[in-house]
């Protein structure tokens, strides 16, 4: 209680958006290779397909570790986004700058510029034992149901100092 307390007011709510063109395609028979015949016919008649803009939308949490207005949160949350927008527990909304990422760790920093900012304070993560207890905060949907409270689990370190293989970033 007293962690969710302390730590509640420093998360925050990251909702991303990127904008994807895709060309549209006429589906006529339902047969890829028949569809493909005729959107090329279509093409030699009309030219090129138009392309509509979609965009596609992304919610995540983050924490605020820095009075300066960093903010430490996933990096799958902004992986490949146009736009950042951070909305405060207290309601206040900021475009967010991502400002690095360590896609292996899945952390990334992105900055806001806000005053009177609630800090989390951090540990170190060196005094870390297997078996501790550990309190897990976040808030992801906060600005869709319009609630400054955090949704907070409690879990136990099951393991340190195990390292994933090097993958290569995939492509999409």
């Amino acid at each position: 209680e007293k962690v969710a307390g302390t730590v509640g007011p420093t998360v925050v709510s990251v909702h991303t958006e990127k904008t994807e063109k895709m060309r549209l395609q006429r589906r006529l028979y339902g047969n890829p290779m028949e569809d493909d015949l005729f959107n090329k016919f279509f093409e030699d008649f009309f030219g090129e397909m138009p392309q509509r803009e979609f965009k596609r939308s992304g919610l995540g949490s983050g924490v605020i570790i820095d009075s300066k207005g960093y903010i430490l949160t996933n990096e799958h949350v902004i992986e490949d986004t146009d736009r950042i927008m951070v909305t405060l527990p207290d309601g206040r909304e900021f475009k967010g700058v991502l400002k690095g990422t360590d896609p292996r760790a899945d952390l990334a920093v992105i900055k806001i510029e806000a005053p009177n900012l609630p800090v989390a304070p951090l540990g170190n993560s060196d005094n870390i034992r297997i078996g501790q207890w550990v309190v897990a905060i976040g808030n992801p949907f906060g600005n869709l149901i319009s609630s400054p409270e955090p949704t907070v689990t409690a879990g136990v370190i099951s393991a340190l100092h195990r390292s994933l293989p090097q993958t290569s970033r995939r492509n999409s």
